[in-house]
């Protein structure tokens, strides 16, 4: 099952940078092969002043290690199209409980939404 505070998918969003860790990750869950990488290699980045004159500034493409950029939708249409087809979505949905003892974990959820499958 998976648990969503929103109402719905959300395949709007920022650009994302995914550096080692994250890399290693999106691997594990199977879908680091279905993430594009937006990187620009070869451009340039700039502060503008409020004068709109521009100087250097540092970019994602100065710092040390393979980084790849992407976008927020690009993320959660990759992980959503790696899940079966059997796996519970619940939208609108938050943990509000988490019990932990020697024979597992219970979660109360509060429950405002739909449940649906990654395709639904």
């Amino acid at each position: 099952m998976i648990v969503e505070r929103a109402p719905d998918r959300r395949s709007d969003g920022y650009s994302v940078a995914l550096f080692g860790a994250g890399q290693a990750a999106a691997r594990r869950l199977g879908f680091d092969h279905a993430i594009p990488d937006r990187a620009v290699r070869d451009g340039s980045t700039h502060i503008v002043t409020r004068d709109g004159g521009r100087r250097p500034g540092l970019g994602f493409a100065d710092l040390p290690g393979e980084q790849r950029m992407m976008l927020r939708g690009d993320v959660e249409r990759a992980a959503f199209g790696a899940l079966p087809g059997d796996v519970e979505i619940r939208y609108a949905t938050r943990p509000t409980g988490i019990e932990q003892d020697e024979s597992g974990v219970d979660v109360t959820l509060d429950h405002d939404g739909t449940e649906r499958n990654p395709g639904g």
